[in-house]
């Protein structure tokens, strides 16, 4: 059995935020970018493996991130707490893996993301986040991807590996992102190592 836990925590200063100043400009709120705002960022991420008899082995990976930031508002003057923007919903992806010796291997695993509706007023402004605008946005969908992947050992120093993302061609992208990530798509790679 592997594992490993890794927690990070960042108070922020002087950080560089959207301020915005009370008035729209072609019906969008107006903001300028200014060293004002305050806050923190905080998560945890870990990692575990379980190696079963017979070459079969079980892994995941969990990752979950929080953050707010202190701003003047634009209309009111006065502190307010919202959340960060883009920041990551909790996510991860969990693994089967088969391996003979080190001769070749099989693996079938799926990457998921939880729904992000946290939302900062930059993610609301922002038409990758919220398409329909910030009063209707729901946030960013969650999603579960599988991806199978084979490789093998072809020469000494040389692995070849091929993996078939995205299996059901499901329709994806991670928070923040203005690109949504492939369909079903197959990668081969030729590894090389000493």
């Amino acid at each position: 059995f592997t594992a490993w836990v890794f927690g990070h925590y960042s108070w922020l200063t002087d950080f560089i935020g959207r301020q915005y100043v009370g008035f729209d400009v072609d019906g969008e709120p107006a903001a300028i970018r200014a060293n004002a705002a305050s806050g923190w960022i905080g998560g945890i991420e870990g990692f575990a493996e379980l190696r079963l008899p017979r070459g079969w082995a079980l892994r995941g990976w969990i990752s979950w991130t929080r953050g707010n930031l202190e701003l003047l508002s634009g209309t009111t003057g006065q502190l307010e707490e919202r959340p960060m923007r883009r920041v990551s919903p909790l996510q991860g992806y969990v693994a089967v893996r088969w391996a003979r010796a080190k001769m070749y291997w099989f693996q079938a695993g799926v990457r998921w993301s939880a729904r992000q509706d946290r939302l900062s007023p930059g993610d609301r402004n922002d038409g990758r986040i919220c398409p329909d605008g910030g009063e209707r946005c729901t946030g960013t969908p969650g999603f579960a991807v599988v991806t199978l992947a084979g490789g093998a050992r072809i020469a000494r120093h040389v692995d070849v590996v091929l993996r078939i993302e995205n299996v059901a061609d499901e329709p994806y992208k991670w928070h923040g992102s203005g690109v949504y990530s492939p369909g079903l798509s197959a990668v081969t790679e030729l590894r090389l190592f000493y």
